[in-house]
């Protein structure tokens, strides 16, 4: 079946011989292409679109379907956010668009931790048989702001001199999250600093931390911090700074 065709199809890609051909492309004169944004801010609304081309020169009926599941980060999918059932008919050389709009407010309770929408495209047509089946991953990020305060341009902070480091995330959910905490990493500037948050962050709350660094050595540096709670993970943002070498 179709399904079973699509579980194959997702095995093969955490297998050893992913780059074979799980089977043989059939004949086909019905092309088909699906659009999704890859990285979506979370809290926002996205599109999902399938775009069908009749390439034959015979009417084609086809019957597909638009699926957006919420997802664990190891592709198993968890909660059905959206499902719509298309009947298309396309004429000879004749092209044609289907689309879903994924809403905000549909899948925000429904997130996993790692923030990830599964998007399922399926099709068959009524007079040849043939089979279209598609899965693909949006990726929800919300966004983070890292910056160094007081820096001197260009970037510059100096060597062995405290530096403050300012950290903003501002929650994109419409519940509560705990169990918050910045981590940060530089290296040759800090090997792993963990700033936990001990208070709940409301809805739409921002969190503002600012701590302080120092380089012990000279050279152009990157500052990665992550940001992790209960209900989101795998946040994260960086800023370069310059230490200057001593003359």
């Amino acid at each position: 079946s179709d399904a079973e065709r699509a579980a194959v199809r997702h095995a093969f890609k955490f297998g050893s011989r992913r780059e074979q051909k799980v089977y043989k492309p059939e004949a086909e004169d019905v092309s088909f292409k699906i659009t999704i944004p890859p990285v979506v801010a979370t809290g926002k609304d996205f599109n999902v679109q399938l775009d069908l081309k009749n390439n034959g020169n015979s009417i084609r009926d086809v019957k597909a379907t638009l699926t957006a599941l919420t997802s664990f980060y190891t592709g198993v999918p968890s909660d059905r956010i959206k499902c719509q059932t298309f009947e298309i008919t396309l004429d000879p050389d004749q092209e044609k668009s289907i689309d879903i709009d994924v809403l905000a407010d549909d899948y925000m309770e429904l997130l996993k931790p790692d923030a990830l929408i599964q998007v399922y495209a399926k099709a068959r047509v009524q007079q040849t048989g043939q089979a279209f089946v598609r899965e693909d991953t949006v990726d929800l990020s919300p966004s983070m702001e890292v910056d160094v305060l007081k820096l001197q341009a260009p970037e510059r902070v100096n060597r062995s001199e405290p530096f403050e480091l300012r950290m903003k995330f501002t929650n994109p959910l419409k519940i509560p999250i705990t169990k918050g905490m910045f981590r940060i990493e530089a290296a040759h500037i800090v090997r792993s600093k963990v700033i936990p948050i001990k208070k709940p962050v409301g809805p739409g709350a921002e969190i503002e931390i600012v701590t302080e660094l120092t380089s012990a050595r000279s050279g152009k540096k990157e500052i990665i911090v992550g940001f992790s709670s209960d209900k989101l993970d795998g946040i994260s943002s960086s800023v370069e700074v310059y230490v200057p070498y001593s003359s």
